[in-house]
């Protein structure tokens, strides 16, 4: 609970930062007082609670986002993820993006004027990349300070990964420099 707002902070206190926060509070004090968890309902409570400090988040698109998202994440992923054919952890990491894309469309559309085509696509094979980025960057952090020439190797290594993340994206942002044409 003390980790939870310090997260928030340093994410810049942005409404994303904020509802994930306040679900991961809402989520462990339940666990605390040895009470279930509802996934929609920390989802709603924590919208409430931030819609009670600040009405006028409703009006953001990021705020908008975080919400709608989340609250598909939660409803779909577990039916969607069982009703696709294979293991739970490739289904599950499947149904994610492509819900969570899915969800955004229309807000994306409508606050930036912009659709992505082939973004679905491009997540599906950005997926493999991301968990080595992440880790790959955290390992370098933490050693960096302790053992230099093996950080800058992992960094060189994050590095290589980003630019392959950027090629697996390039014709989803081809699709739409086309599209603005």
């Amino acid at each position: 609970l003390v980790a939870v707002p310090a997260y928030a902070v340093l994410a810049g206190a942005a409404p994303s930062a904020m509802r994930a926060a306040l679900m991961a509070a809402i989520y462990v004090g339940a666990r605390l007082l040895g009470r279930a968890v509802l996934p929609m309902a920390a989802v709603l409570l924590a919208v409430s609670i931030l819609l009670a400090a600040d009405p006028f988040l409703i009006a953001y698109a990021g705020f908008q986002l975080t919400v709608v998202i989340t609250a598909a994440l939660v409803r779909w992923v577990p039916p969607v993820t069982e009703a696709l054919f294979g293991p739970r952890w490739l289904t599950g990491a499947l149904a994610v993006p492509v819900i969570a894309q899915v969800a955004a469309a229309p807000l994306v559309a409508w606050h930036f004027r912009t659709a992505i085509p082939g973004s679905v696509v491009a997540n599906l094979l950005a997926l493999p990349l991301l968990a080595p980025i992440i880790l790959g960057s955290v390992a370098a952090a933490v050693i960096a300070p302790l053992w230099h020439l093996p950080a800058a190797m992992g960094l060189a290594l994050v590095g290589a990964l980003v630019s392959v993340l950027g090629c697996v994206s390039a014709p989803a942002r081809a699709l739409r420099s086309e599209e603005r044409r």
